[in-house]
C-alpha cells in the first residue's frame, strides 16, 4: 500500500507498506517505470518471497533500470494478524521497516 499522492509519479519520501497475511508461502513482484516506458523496455523490477514457516520475507536484488529511478526502496512490513487490522489506509506502526 502507498501514501496518498495527488499524481502519479509524485514521490512521498515515505515507506511503502507490504502486508503479510500468514498461513501459507507466497510471493510477487514489483514492476516500476517512469510512468510510460514499460513499453519502450525501460522498467525495473523486484521479486518478494513470504516463508510462511520460517516467517520470513525476502527482497531480491532490483533487475533493469530507467531514467531517474529511485535508488532505495523502504518497506514497512505488517505481519496481519492479532496485532494488526487488515485496515484500508497504511499502517501507523509497522513491525519492520526494510
Amino acid at each position: 500500500m502507498g501514501h496518498e499522492v495527488e499524481y502519479a509519479t509524485q514521490k512521498t519520501g515515505k515507506p511503502t507498506e507490504v502486508r503479510i497475511y500468514p498461513g501459507a508461502n507466497g510471493s510477487f513482484r514489483v514492476d516500476e517505470d517512469e510512468n510510460d516506458n514499460y513499453k519502450k523496455g525501460k522498467y525495473a523490477t523486484y521479486p518478494f518471497r513470504w516463508n510462511d514457516k520460517a516467517h520470513t520475507i525476502s527482497i531480491s536484488d532490483i533487475n533493469g533500470a530507467y531514467n531517474r529511478m529511485q535508488k532505495i526502496h523502504w518497506f514497512s512490513i505488517i505481519l496481519v494478524n492479532g496485532g494488526h487490522e487488515s485496515d484500508e489506509v497504511v499502517t501507523a506502526k509497522a513491525d519492520t521497516i526494510y
